[in-house]
């Protein structure tokens, strides 16, 4: 689950080669691709621009944008005085490396990947440890292309009468502080007002204990809100993670069990992500920002 793929920008030999390519990663599948180097749009941008019509040309930019939510940042510096497959050696935490014809393993060449069925696994979901860390791993692509995210959960209480319910606050903890670390700015929980207790006291309680939350794991450049599930089909079971433009669904929500107790977790399709994000990101829905591109 949460592939990542270094794939050098002039990998591709034609626009249909690189748009074949391209529809094999994003947040639905998984996959993704990490900006290595930094202006991998751009770069990829380059090497096509030149043989393309007006029209393609077009279509060519508005792929690029589109694929903004499919890009990851590397964890390896760029050096512009190597080539790519230079500095493609030194990549560290990817599954695969991707580049043009001729290449030699363990790079794949664009070919292989569209003609073999066996060349990039299948990541769209996988059972996860019931596990605060785990948990945090699992959202850590979805934090850093987002800049809201949304947790739905029905169930998600932080109190059980007057005690912290430590089996929701330790993994609350744990997706509070990695969204912190990749600049998510507002963190919003969507919740059962009975079931969360916050009927009892107007929210007085679940307030503070989400500043308390909030201050221990130093996220303090993260706006927290919470909202009110209703009586929708939406909100009677699924438990799911929403950000912008993708969206996790965990299939027994995100309480802590022993080690031993998965957690099915699975990136939510197109078809079915629509309504969610229509239902709880897309009044208020932030696009990460980037620096703005010369395309």
């Amino acid at each position: 689950m949460n592939d990542r793929y270094g794939v050098d920008p002039c990998a591709a030999s034609t626009f249909v080669e690189l748009a074949s390519l391209l529809r094999l990663f994003g947040p639905e599948h998984g996959r993704f691709i990490v900006e290595f180097p930094l202006d991998w749009p751009e770069e990829v941008r380059n090497a096509h621009i030149d043989d393309l019509d007006d029209l393609s040309r077009a279509r060519l930019t508005e792929i690029l944008l589109r694929f903004k939510n499919s890009l990851l940042p590397a964890s390896t510096r760029y050096s512009e005085a190597l080539s790519w497959v230079q500095n493609a050696q030194q990549l560290r935490d990817v599954q695969g490396l991707i580049g043009p014809v001729g290449s030699r393993p363990p790079i794949q060449t664009v070919f292989d990947v569209l003609t073999d069925p066996k060349a990039l696994p299948d990541c769209s979901g996988a059972h996860i440890p019931r596990t605060p860390n785990a948990y945090a791993e699992a959202a850590r692509p979805l934090f850093q292309i987002s800049k809201k995210v949304v947790l739905i959960d029905r169930y998600l209480r932080l109190r059980d009468l007057s005690r912290i319910e430590h089996r929701y606050v330790r993994t609350l903890k744990a997706l509070i502080k990695a969204a912190q670390a990749e600049k998510v700015d507002v963190f919003k929980l969507m919740v059962n007002a009975e079931h969360a207790r916050i009927h009892i006291d107007d929210g007085a309680q679940f307030k503070a204990d989400l500043e308390m939350i909030q201050c221990e794991v130093g996220a303090s450049d993260i706006k927290i809100e919470y909202g009110f599930l209703e009586s929708h089909s939406l909100d009677s079971h699924p438990r799911y993670l929403l950000g912008n433009e993708c969206g996790l669904s965990f299939d027994w929500g995100f309480e802590v069990k022993d080690a031993t107790s998965t957690c099915h977790v699975e990136w939510v399709g197109r078809a079915a992500l629509k309504p969610l994000l229509e239902r709880f990101m897309q009044a208020t829905s932030l696009a990460r920002s980037r620096a703005p591109r010369r395309w």
